[in-house]
């Protein structure tokens, strides 16, 4: 996988983007990077979000 490629995520618990100022609610589905997924869940409110098995959906 290469640096920039996007991962689907669905999001565990609501919270606002620090960037974009956006709310993202339990059950949404993002398309963020990798590294952005490691740095919404290192923010120290636990883990906000989890890798969606693209295979299986």
């Amino acid at each position: 996988m290469a640096k920039g490629d996007k991962v689907t995520v669905r999001v565990l618990r609501t919270f606002r983007n620090k960037y974009s100022k956006s709310l993202h609610r339990k059950g949404d589905l993002l398309s963020i990077s990798r590294k952005r997924m490691e740095e919404i869940n290192s923010a120290g409110y636990g883990e906000l979000v989890e890798l969606v098995d693209e295979a299986g959906d």
